[in-house]
């Protein structure tokens, strides 16, 4: 709960002092924006990529829709049901287990903020692979058109300056929110497992593994939205990056680890270990209920 805290005044001080990192990150954005507008204008674009009327362009605003909802759907149902379980688990009243949740739903906000605005980059990205693949500029399929190539060059540059615009504004407090959600997560899976195998017996058993179960759900879905949308722009950006520009970014938590998937699956085999540890070590709460 304090460290929580912590990384919540962390990441308000930190929002007052990157201002002028997220201006640039929207110049970016807006640049792009304003030259695939123009490419498409300009009737530069095949018919079969991104155009307003197109299959393509279509379906990705409907996959953005999708995606916006889905998460915002499945985050209302998931802190309901930590409201809900928490007061049934612990007979407390709505308001005192609002005012405990507060802080961990603002945290929660503070990473989704981060997966909107990684959204944004990764949305560009697949337009600006979907231009590539289609605007016969592929140069391992014969004649390149050079004005084309430094069409993408320009707009991929652009991205990746975005890019590292969202590194700098989020590097320490993405470390920080990482810490975060490992340490609660490995405490709340702690106490599932030792109610479930009845090494602490209380009096309402099933409603506190429910409560652990949804914070833990919860805790999840910041862990996996952070790290596959990361390691989808690192990824599509590697690609793009190796057939025009020899350069790549990778999104890193304040350049002690680059957040990817690798890192997802380093971190759940953390998580297991440090709980075969703290399973090992005795609890006097165990120990009292045995006696």
């Amino acid at each position: 709960m304090l460290f929580n805290y912590v990384v919540l005044i962390l990441g308000l001080v930190r929002s007052n002092m990157i201002r002028e990192q997220f201006i640039q990150f929207w110049v970016e954005i807006q640049t792009f924006d304003e030259f695939l507008q123009l490419l498409i204008e300009c009737d530069e674009l095949p018919p079969t990529t991104i155009r307003s009327k197109s299959p393509t362009y279509k379906l990705m605003i409907i996959q953005f829709q999708q995606r916006l909802w889905g998460i915002f759907g499945i985050s209302v149902i998931g802190w309901t049901a930590v409201n809900v379980s928490g007061m049934y688990a612990f007979h407390e009243t709505y308001l005192r287990n609002v005012s405990y949740m507060i802080p961990y739903v603002l945290t929660f906000t503070f990473a989704l903020v981060f997966c909107g605005l990684a959204f944004s980059i990764d949305q560009r990205l697949d337009q600006l692979i979907d231009y590539a693949s289609h605007g016969a500029v592929n140069k391992f399929k014969g004649p390149v058109d050079e004005i084309n190539i430094e069409k993408i060059k320009t707009m991929l540059q652009q991205l990746v300056g975005a890019c590292e615009s969202l590194n700098e504004m989020y590097s320490w407090p993405l470390l920080f929110v990482l810490w975060n959600i490992f340490g609660h997560l490995t405490c709340n899976l702690y106490l599932i497992i030792l109610r479930i195998t009845q090494r602490i017996k209380e009096h309402n058993e099933l409603g506190t593994v429910i409560c652990h179960s949804c914070w833990s759900f919860m805790f999840f879905l910041q862990l996996g939205l952070i790290h596959f949308l990361c390691n989808s722009i690192s990824k599509k950006e590697y690609n793009l990056s190796e057939q025009w520009i020899s350069y790549k970014v990778q999104i890193t938590a304040a350049d002690c680890f680059d957040v990817n998937l690798k890192t997802l699956v380093s971190t759940i085999g953390h998580l297991v270990t440090y709980l075969v540890i703290l399973l090992q070590i005795p609890d006097s709460r165990i120990s009292s209920t045995d006696s």
